[in-house]
């Protein structure tokens, strides 16, 4: 956990820790947890960013216009930074406006291993569609994949969706800023 700041690790640790089946197959798997106590031992960064896009593409457009700035204001290699894609149906677009930075375009079931200095999260509202709500092994998978997600960034971490979120996310919003696009 200590590759994280402080903030971005509590906005991950949002999403997961009611959830103690999941809680506790990620202890067993080795997986760290910090108590609050422990989490003054971090370093402070800035809080996550969670996006809404209004129009399609401006998603792409955001992130290409941030990891400039990041580039120019953090000195943060582009290859130190990534964008997750919740599916496989973007990385093409993605790839087509981001491919000269060298940023590396993955999707989400790719995640596992990899930090970066700076993650983009796109297409959260994919996330809790497909599966009933009841669905207490669907929801914990969903919420592990999002958990992993959020997990590898370092300092910076943006979380973007362009339509209706769902509720689930709500644990967030104490641990995040807002800004609409």
């Amino acid at each position: 956990p200590y590759r994280n700041s402080k903030e971005i690790y509590s906005a991950a640790q949002s999403i997961i820790k009611n959830d103690e089946v999941l809680v506790g197959q990620l202890k067993s798997e080795g997986e760290e947890f910090l108590s609050q106590d422990d989490l003054s031992t971090m370093r402070s960064g800035d809080k996550p960013l969670l996006i809404t896009v209004k129009n399609p593409g401006e998603d792409v457009a955001f992130v290409e216009s941030q990891i400039q700035v990041l580039k120019r204001k953090q000195n943060i290699d582009f290859d130190k930074m990534c964008v997750i894609l919740a599916n496989s149906r973007d990385v093409e677009r993605f790839n087509k406006s981001l491919s000269k930075y060298r940023v590396k375009v993955i999707t989400s079931n790719r995640v596992k291993g990899l930090t970066y200095e700076a993650v983009f999260f796109c297409g959260l509202e994919n996330f809790f569609r497909d599966g009933s709500v009841d669905d207490l092994s669907f929801i914990s998978h969903q919420k592990r994949i999002i958990y992993s997600c959020m997990g590898r960034a370092r300092r910076f971490l943006y979380l973007l969706h362009h339509s209706k979120i769902s509720s689930t996310f709500e644990v967030l919003n104490d641990y995040v800023d807002f800004y609409i696009l």
